[in-house]
């Protein structure tokens, strides 16, 4: 490879993030068209739900650093209303807008068991306000990354600490905790091996789901060669489409389906 070679020049922003590179992977013209083209990303409606719920979670967090206890459940429904309301003009389907009053009912039933669950501090615990919506940076696989991590933790008086990430929607499976990209980054960047998924399941009645793992050299070092992969191909030029089949290449799921020939503007 020739020594003046810098996949990096190439990379729009001159780094990656998880979300990013996880883009890419489901869809590299999507990515194109997100972060090259620069088209507008549409917003859907697990989209609205997951970012209004990580909202409320991280208000709750501060409010634990800052008063030693967690919200009322009152008060963690007002900022979730607030939040919704910020963004519901962005929904992509304009009749979605008009769903507020069943999220919220899904919201209280997720939070009323989160604090119920987290009442006493013995789990889940932020450590200062620097490890809420905590930004990282460094380098996986040689590949500058940038990203934030919801929330950095302890549990108890012990000194054990894990990498905690918010999600919403269906239950997740153990595997992905274990092997995904963006729990991988993390746990290489911080040298935080053990992570943890905390899911906001959307069943009839919304459950919490709590998945813990701990990363392996050689799940981190999988990961690495993603990440490299994935520059190299941005450096190239190499943005191919994904199936016509799979679940990305829908207009619920893809933001910029609009303008792409494989979805909106065919």
């Amino acid at each position: 490879m020739p020594t003046e070679f810098n996949p990096f020049r190439h990379l729009p922003r001159g780094y990656l993030s998880p979300s990013q590179v996880n883009s890419f992977m489901l869809c590299p013209q999507a990515w194109y068209l997100q972060y090259v083209e620069k088209q507008p990303s549409l917003t859907s409606l697990p989209a609205i739900s997951g970012q209004t719920m990580h909202s409320v979670l991280e208000e709750d967090n501060h409010h634990v650093v800052d008063a030693g206890e967690h919200m009322s459940l009152v008060d963690t429904l007002e900022v979730w209303s607030d939040e919704w309301d910020k963004r519901q003009e962005d929904l992509t389907d304009k009749a979605d807008r008009d769903k507020k009053d069943v999220h919220v009912v899904q919201a209280g039933h997720w939070m009323d068991q989160y604090l119920t669950k987290y009442e006493e501090l013995d789990d889940l615990t932020p450590r200062s306000k620097q490890d809420i919506e905590r930004k990282v940076e460094g380098e996986v696989g040689g590949v500058p990354i940038r990203g934030i991590v919801d929330l950095v933790s302890s549990s108890g008086k012990t000194e054990f600490v894990e990498v905690v990430d918010y999600k919403t929607g269906k239950r997740k499976n153990p595997h992905e905790l274990e092997t995904g990209v963006q729990m991988g980054i993390y746990a290489s960047i911080l040298d935080v091996p053990s992570v943890r998924y905390e899911t906001f399941v959307n069943n009839k009645t919304p459950v919490i789901q709590t998945i813990q793992a701990h990363r392996t050299k050689r799940s981190i070092a999988k990961v690495e060669r993603v990440v490299t992969g994935v520059s190299t191909a941005i450096s190239k030029g190499s943005f191919p489409f994904c199936a016509p089949d799979s679940w990305k290449c829908n207009q619920k799921y893809c933001g910029v389906w609009h303008a792409c020939k494989q979805g909106g503007k065919a």
